[in-house]
């Protein structure tokens, strides 16, 4: 999307899409802050990747959940795009420590 005009005119097109539906859009697989930044200016909903965050197993989502619960009302309004393109990239988290 950074480096081909032809894949940002996908892009903007399904973000319009979207919108036009009614429907909240989600840019997956976001890997820079270039695209980052890009998404913010074309206001994209929602993003996942490793950007914002990597995954973690499973089995660790729930220690997770727990670490990062009173921070945030809920997990998406860390991974929500702005929509006035005032919004800083989200702190990474680190998935947290095997309990022994």
């Amino acid at each position: 999307m950074i480096e081909e005009e032809d894949d940002a005119v996908i892009v903007r097109s399904t973000i319009d899409l979207g919108r036009n539906l009614g429907l909240r859009v989600v840019a997956e697989g976001v890997e820079t802050e270039a695209a980052w930044d890009r998404l913010k200016e074309l206001r994209c909903d929602l993003a996942q990747g490793y950007f914002i965050g990597e995954p973690i197993p499973s089995e660790d989502l729930a220690r997770w959940l727990e670490s990062v619960r009173g921070r945030h009302r809920t997990i998406r309004p860390r991974l929500r795009l702005a929509r006035a393109g005032s919004i800083s990239r989200p702190a990474r988290r680190q998935p947290p420590a095997a309990v022994s």
